[in-house]
């Protein structure tokens, strides 16, 4: 019985743990540093994630940010769907040449 409970205490705290940490790759645009790119500053992320990003780019404070998480999100997808790649993309230049912002152009071209 004893070694029921601390499983069910230890699985608990595991849990709690676990949840703390996915819910902090949500973002959230109110804080200063509201984005870890994707393989740069962390590679601790799962399709909720992507999810959040992908329904949430366009609520980005700047252009800077908002490119960012659309190349990221187009780089993570080009080696598994290449298609979903090719419209994060696509929907950054896009972006970026209404903008005039040049070197985002740039950087979609090489994505």
């Amino acid at each position: 019985m004893r070694t029921l409970w601390i499983r069910v205490v230890c699985t608990g705290l595991f849990t709690i743990i676990s949840g703390q940490q996915a819910m902090s790759q949500i973002i959230d645009f109110s804080k200063e540093n509201s984005y870890k790119q994707v393989f740069r500053q962390t590679d601790n992320f799962g399709s909720s994630y992507l999810n959040t990003l992908e329904l949430g780019y366009k609520s980005a404070p700047n252009d800077s940010l908002r490119f960012t998480i659309l190349n990221d999100l187009a780089y993570y997808w080009h080696t598994r769907d290449l298609v979903k790649a090719y419209e994060f993309t696509q929907m950054g230049l896009k972006e970026a040449l209404a903008r005039g912002r040049d070197e985002w152009v740039g950087r979609f071209q090489i994505t």
